[in-house]
């Protein structure tokens, strides 16, 4: 068995307090110095994409003018006279304005009458708002 002899020793640990950091200022000024010149440098310098100019000689041949003919033989048949009727179709209506339009039914442009009301979509970047409805000429025969 062994004996240890027990020995103490005193230890004195002592706090003290130190001042807060200050802050520095400098890394802060020149971070911002950098960002502002850049910022400055893309507006005073801006970006152009580069521009390549070719000229492509394609040699002409002039042809010459032909002229074609042909005659049918065409046996009359008679006259037949059909009443005038009104036309109807399709009608695309488009819109370049950025507010949206509703065409009530019945809505009158150059003697076209719509069948019903139609919804159209306001223009954009992308293009103008379109949309289509069923309509039908006023008047019937050719001034329809």
């Amino acid at each position: 068995m062994q004996t240890v002899d027990e020995q103490l020793e005193t230890l004195h640990i002592y706090v003290v307090r130190e001042e807060a950091p200050k802050p520095q200022f400098f890394p802060i000024f020149l971070s911002v110095l950098a960002l502002a010149s850049l910022v400055a440098l893309s507006f005073a310098v801006p970006y152009q994409q580069p521009v390549t100019r070719l000229t492509i000689r394609v040699p002409a041949v002039p042809l010459a003018m032909r002229t074609f003919t042909a005659q049918v033989a065409i046996t009359p048949t008679g006259v037949k006279t059909y009443p005038a009727t009104t036309a109807h179709g399709i009608l695309t209506i488009t819109n370049g304005s950025v507010i949206a339009q509703v065409i009530p039914t019945g809505f009158t442009v150059q003697n076209v009458a719509t069948y019903m009301a139609v919804f159209v979509p306001a223009g954009s970047a992308n293009g103008y708002g379109y949309a289509t409805v069923a309509a039908h000429a006023l008047t019937s025969g050719k001034a329809g």
